[in-house]
């Protein structure tokens, strides 16, 4: 919802000087255009990344609770020991590098607004 109003009230307000220059140069320039041209997530690429992120997240964890209920409670094992979250750690450390490493490689260090992620 606030990115909703940050787009609807707050992002036209602020493009104000750019519509000003853009008339000038071509008066027969439709604003909505320049508007959706230059959609830029502006003050609110944090509350964008949070959404995408908890948009993956919901079938995540469905997926994760239903295998939760068909696996009852499982017995103890020798793997409940002191370093049985070791792997997954581990899996989640480098997986994240990875995704960060794809994601620089496709995005470069000069910002180009995609879904407010890229952002340094």
């Amino acid at each position: 919802m606030p990115r909703l109003l940050f787009l609807a009230l707050l992002r036209p307000l602020a493009m104000i000087p750019t519509f000003g220059r853009v008339l000038t140069e071509a008066p027969d320039t439709r604003l909505w255009v320049v508007y959706l041209v230059t959609l830029d997530p502006g003050p609110m690429w944090f509350v964008e990344a949070l959404l995408v992120m908890s948009l993956v997240y919901v079938p995540v964890r469905g997926v994760r609770e239903r295998r939760a209920v068909v696996g009852a409670t499982p017995p103890v094992t020798a793997e409940d020991g002191p370093l049985r979250r070791f792997v997954p750690a581990m899996v989640f450390t480098v997986g994240s590098a990875l995704v960060t490493i794809v994601w620089r490689w496709a995005f470069p260090a000069p910002y180009r607004p995609v879904v407010g992620l890229s952002r340094p």
